[in-house]
């Protein structure tokens, strides 16, 4: 018998990581935005292997090794290193498998704010025409997008740009 989905707010992912904040690598949460920079947050978040989710705002993850198997909207599909995620707000997924050594860095994002990031002009792979995605990219590219959401997330703890509330 298939499970229903069960809602996966951005408000319980917060408030799970935020109580374990030196355990999460602190994680930067606003009222619009959220950036993980470790996996150790699906054990505590993602607790019940074999659920699926239905996720609340929109997701980007940035494998940076190890590997996972998920069933996204219906669809298995294996994720390794170097690979780029996109899930819309709404998408259902479920944790099939994790490798030990999985990491990654994950963007929750409200679609509205992110609208408001692009000035109205989101780029067409972003504008819900898309509901998932995968994208491979090189070390390089990696680095570069891992490096930008850290700095994003200096930022933000630093109080330098956080986003209206």
């Amino acid at each position: 018998m298939k499970k229903e989905p069960k809602k996966l707010t951005f408000s319980h992912i917060r408030d799970v990581l935020m109580s374990n904040r030196d355990e999460m690598g602190n994680p930067v949460f606003t009222q619009n935005y959220g950036i993980v920079n470790n996996a150790r947050f699906i054990n505590k978040v993602i607790l019940l292997q074999d659920t699926p989710f239905c996720l609340e705002k929109t997701r980007i993850a940035i494998v940076t090794d190890g590997n996972v198997d998920v069933n996204i909207n219906l669809i298995d599909r294996h994720i390794s290193k170097n690979k780029i995620v996109y899930m819309r707000d709404g998408t259902i997924i479920q944790l099939n498998h994790k490798s030990d050594d999985l990491d990654l860095i994950c963007m929750l994002i409200d679609d509205d704010y992110l609208n408001e990031l692009f000035g109205g002009r989101v780029p067409t792979i972003f504008n819900g025409q898309l509901n998932d995605f995968i994208i491979d990219v090189d070390d390089e590219t990696k680095e570069t997008l891992v490096k930008l959401l850290e700095s994003v997330s200096f930022l933000i703890k630093k109080d330098i740009c956080r986003p209206a509330v």
